[in-house]
């Protein structure tokens, strides 16, 4: 039975189906590779994978240091500090060393990276004899490559140049726009898109909340960006109207407190958490619990 490993610093529900597809032909055995793994949000890839290894040598998480949005501004600029100056670069020395020990003792027959990871799937890459293949998913087309420093242009060029296949949800044209920026594509392509997983699906929810107390309720789960999206101005403008507003976000938002304006868009929510009624900041779900949770 062949072997396929997927890499991720962080792994997300998308990844499941990718490997749910893969598995279901009892043709291969699926490991994921990660620098963390989140058993709380994501225990359901337990049942998808045969094996889960973390290269990363010590996890912050574990130890409650990452930031929350509950503790003090100082507490969280300590915690901050060391989530961020300390742990990535814990992470990347375990990628210049313990993966690629892990890569040869697992020896795999193709690996599948996320192509705006452009250092780990270059290690990759160079660390394997199999092929590597990209799973492109917005990255660099969706900010612009000429946003790019000139190392990660490198480093992304690489990964393209070298790629043993490309996986795409996008328009059948996304690969031509790297094409149309010096990116020598050679590979195969495969245009793969997302697709409901029937797994998840769910018979009719009865006791809608809208039944019970005759009014709308809206909800939103799309992680942290949708702080950008749904800022307190838009969701004032829902809630104004008397309609409620649910809104979930995963258990940990690692970027909240890199940059200023993101540590004020999510401090924002969580004052208006506390001051309007019609507002719900949901507490997190793991995400095969996220589809009966939002259909009441």
């Amino acid at each position: 039975m062949k072997t396929v490993v997927f890499l991720r610093r962080e792994p997300t529900s998308r990844l499941y189906n990718l490997a749910y597809a893969l598995k279901k032909t009892n043709k291969y055995r699926v490991v994921l590779v990660c620098d963390r793994f989140d058993n709380y949000n994501l225990s359901k890839f337990n049942q998808v994978f045969d094996e889960i290894i973390c290269y990363q040598i010590l996890d912050f998480r574990k130890y409650s240091l990452l930031p929350t949005l509950r503790g003090s501004y100082l507490s969280d600029l300590v915690k901050d500090i060391i989530s961020f100056s300390i742990n990535w670069k814990i992470g990347y020395l375990c990628e210049h060393l313990t993966l690629p020990k892990i890569l040869k003792k697992i020896n795999p027959d193709a690996c599948v990276c996320q192509h705006t990871e452009h250092f780990l799937t270059t290690q990759v890459i160079k660390n394997v004899k199999c092929p590597v293949i990209l799973n492109v998913h917005n990255g660099s087309r969706a900010v612009g490559i000429e946003s790019l420093s000139k190392k990660e242009y490198n480093l992304e060029k690489y990964c393209f140049e070298h790629a043993g296949g490309i996986i795409h949800r996008g328009p059948e044209f996304e690969i031509d726009y790297y094409r149309e920026h010096r990116y020598n594509i050679t590979c195969p392509i495969l245009r793969y898109l997302d697709y409901c997983n029937k797994e998840f699906f769910l018979d009719y929810e009865a006791k809608k909340l809208s039944m019970q107390d005759k009014e709308y309720h809206l909800v939103d789960i799309g992680g942290g960006f949708s702080a950008y999206i749904f800022p307190t101005s838009n969701i004032k403008k829902i809630t104004n109207q008397k309609m409620h507003f649910h809104q979930y976000f995963p258990r940990y938002i690692p970027h909240m407190f890199v940059y200023q304006s993101s540590h004020k868009v999510y401090r924002d929510i969580v004052n208006l958490y506390k001051s309007e009624k019609y507002f719900h900041f949901e507490r997190p779900m793991p995400f095969d619990k996220i589809t009966h949770e939002i259909s009441k």
